[in-house]
């Protein structure tokens, strides 16, 4: 099995902030550096730091030379990483006391075209794992070849915006998602998450679902079954690859052959490594350290 991640390349300015902007403010950053990241690069970087043999495929524009070298210097296949006209996609992320806030622009990760999603496909079968998130163009083509190749569909539905929300989602295999994307892919209203994901359960009864839950932990759902597993109390530093991490990890988890309770304890414990660093990708623990612990 062949696992293909098709998803955004961005480089990232991040800032230290006393307090989020609001409207009409301007405040002095506390701090600020660079760093790769986009989810679809800190995903395959989980992957791979988790153990797997990955393949991304993606654009950067000119400015994205690190991007792909990141990407290689971490055993990722970059084979299917084309080069845009566009400026490389980027993110603006303010950080307060370890909680973020994130605007990103799309550049180069929205200019895919179909012609390059069957140059991609042309080298996958099926039974191959394809993951997939919403910062990259053409999602709803890549969810109809995918099935259409009989590829397994694993889809983080982030971020959320209508592109999103009239995509064929029930092609998928997994959902991979926050609280905040299960309300509103499920119309739910509620904030308790056994709400949420009883709601994401009776909408997508045929996809197997994983609800994270920062501090509060994870849910699951695989026909008709339940599971739950706590978060693992640490001191918080910076939370922006924590569900990066916690998606490579237990997509590893579970093609390793471990059980749905326990790739979620993999998962949690692997996010909670990756809160206690700042960062996006560089925060991304290794296999054998979370398993040691």
């Amino acid at each position: 099995m062949k696992i293909l991640n098709f998803g955004s390349l961005n480089l990232d300015h991040v800032y230290q902030m006393p307090h989020f902007v609001s409207a009409k403010e301007t405040i002095t950053a506390l701090d600020y550096h660079t760093q790769v990241g986009g989810k679809g690069l800190n995903q395959s970087i989980a992957l791979a730091n988790a153990g797997l043999h990955v393949y991304h495929a993606g654009k950067i524009g000119k400015d994205g030379h690190q991007l792909k070298m990141f990407l290689q210097d971490h055993g990722v296949n970059t084979s299917f990483v084309f080069e845009s006209e566009k400026a490389s996609g980027h993110a603006i992320i303010q950080v307060v006391n370890g909680q973020n806030c994130i605007i990103v622009y799309g550049g180069a990760n929205r200019d895919i075209e179909e012609k390059m999603i069957d140059q991609v496909f042309d080298s996958f079968d099926e039974g191959d794992l394809l993951l997939l998130q919403n910062e990259i163009n053409l999602l709803d083509i890549l969810l109809k070849r995918a099935h259409q190749k009989k590829m397994r569909i694993i889809l983080n539905p982030s971020p959320i915006d209508e592109t999103l929300l009239s995509a064929p989602i029930e092609l998928c295999d997994r959902l991979i998602l926050n609280e905040v994307e299960g309300m509103a892919l499920a119309s739910c209203e509620s904030k308790n998450y056994e709400d949420i994901i009883h709601a994401l359960a009776n909408q997508f009864p045929h996809v197997e679902i994983v609800l994270t839950c920062g501090e509060k932990g994870a849910w699951a759902y695989q026909e008709g079954n339940y599971f739950y597993q706590e978060a693992y109390p640490v001191t918080v530093v910076d939370t922006t690859c924590a569900g990066d991490t916690f998606t490579g990890f237990y997509i590893s988890a579970c093609i390793q052959g471990h059980a749905i309770q326990r790739a979620l304890q993999i998962a949690c414990k692997a996010a909670s490594f990756s809160v206690q660093k700042n960062g996006a990708a560089d925060s991304i623990p290794l296999w054998d350290a979370v398993m040691r612990k």
